[in-house]
């Protein structure tokens, strides 16, 4: 875990931001980010409406390795990045945008 994290150090707070993603989308995505991403330290939703959700993220996880991981995770689930979600880092704000609105 040290060497895909480049070692401990302090951890990072990065915003989430999910856009048009369903229920189902978004608690099948941040489970994944919580179980399954090294490094992951807590989270907490922070604001939500009926199409956009704001999470806080904290991860030990440098900002490029997470930009490649949700990558990989959107991948995964079905949403192809440029296709089906528009994945957009700056800074520590992830921005999660569906492409073609919210899944049926």
């Amino acid at each position: 875990l040290n060497d895909v994290l480049g070692g401990r150090g302090l951890s990072n707070n990065y915003s989430v931001i999910f856009k048009n993603f369903s229920t189902q989308e978004y608690n099948t995505t941040t489970e994944t980010m919580q179980t399954e991403l090294p490094g992951y330290v807590e989270s907490l939703l922070l604001n939500s409406s009926p199409t956009n959700k704001e999470y806080s993220y904290r991860s030990f996880a440098p900002t490029s390795k997470l930009l490649i991981w949700m990558n990989i995770l959107m991948t995964d689930i079905g949403l192809i990045p440029d296709k089906k979600v528009k994945i957009t880092m700056q800074g520590k704000s992830l921005t999660l945008e569906k492409i073609n609105g919210i899944s049926p």
